[in-house]
């Protein structure tokens, strides 16, 4: 009779523990950058990603995120600044930007971290980012700002008027996905 009650129990929490895939809403979703100068800040933007994100509400730290981005597709809205992003960041050689979690670790009610592999340039490195989530009966909601470090990924930044672009970048994301 345990057997059967723990056979009972197993079952019923591995049909309400699954992994939901959830579908990108990309005529909302975005990634966008913002990079600095001393002379002025741009920002491009994609929502030309694709991805995989299953979410597990029972067991946060089983879900999982896959992001590719093709970097031509972020826009800045000034084509030779765009045309430039492409050529320091050697677009013809590694033509995407990926992220896959390894681990997601739930810091407050709605405050995730999440740590992953980001490659870039050629270059995959682990790196920490802080998840806001927003969870409702329809979707779920993702939107996080952090930095990436051009150096670490060995990108020439360019120079205007002989100073170079700062170091680092800041990433803000916003994903809308629907259950």
């Amino acid at each position: 009779m345990k057997n059967i009650l723990v056979i009972a129990i197993y079952i019923i929490s591995s049909l309400f523990g699954q992994k939901q895939p959830l579908d990108i809403d990309t005529s909302i979703s975005y990634v966008k950058y913002t990079g600095f100068h001393f002379l002025h800040d741009w920002s491009g933007q994609s929502n030309k990603f694709n991805g995989t994100i299953y979410i597990d509400e029972m067991r946060p730290s089983e879900s999982e995120i896959t992001i590719s981005i093709p970097i031509f597709s972020f826009d800045s809205q000034n084509g030779n600044r765009d045309s430039n992003m492409l050529f320091v960041t050697d677009e013809d050689k590694y033509p995407n930007i990926m992220f896959s979690s390894k681990v997601i670790s739930q810091i407050d009610q709605s405050t995730y971290d999440v740590i992953g592999i980001l490659n870039f340039h050629g270059i995959k490195k682990e790196i920490s980012v802080p998840v806001m989530v927003y969870i409702d009966s329809n979707s779920i909601e993702f939107k996080s700002n952090f930095s990436v470090n051009l150096i670490d990924f060995n990108i020439n930044r360019p120079k205007l008027l002989l100073s170079p672009i700062k170091e680092s970048i800041e990433i803000e994301l916003f994903i809308k996905g629907k259950k």
